[in-house]
């Protein structure tokens, strides 16, 4: 199986280490399953990835319990915030909305055509 991951995990293992802890701590269920498929196919040894996992799906539970707990404290700033970064996409979606449609349909069927 050729893969860019796989030519990926010629590179540095302690970066693919490094890179899976960042990556689980904003989409730690959702890796999970890749981090399980390439430790199978030897990229992670199993004695050094489950503590890593471990410790980003704690460390990722924390982070954004506490983000969610200063919204709270400061929610002036997380309002601008999030309308500064849903204004362009809700005006994309209100333009667009066909086109929008068929991407997301083209996209997904790509994604399961490649699977």
């Amino acid at each position: 199986m050729e893969s860019l991951i796989f030519h990926a995990s010629s590179i540095s293992p302690l970066f693919l280490y490094i890179v899976a802890f960042v990556s689980l701590l904003f989409e730690a269920n959702t890796l999970l399953f890749s981090i399980a498929f390439l430790t199978d196919h030897g990229v992670f040894e199993l004695q050094y990835i489950f503590p890593v996992v471990f410790f980003a799906s704690i460390a990722g539970s924390l982070l954004w319990y506490y983000i969610g707990h200063l919204s709270l404290i400061y929610p002036n700033i997380f309002s601008r915030i999030m309308h500064a970064v849903s204004k362009p996409v809700e005006e994309h979606l209100q333009k667009y909305a066909l086109q929008t449609l068929f991407l997301t349909k083209f996209i997904y069927g790509l994604n399961c055509a490649t699977i």
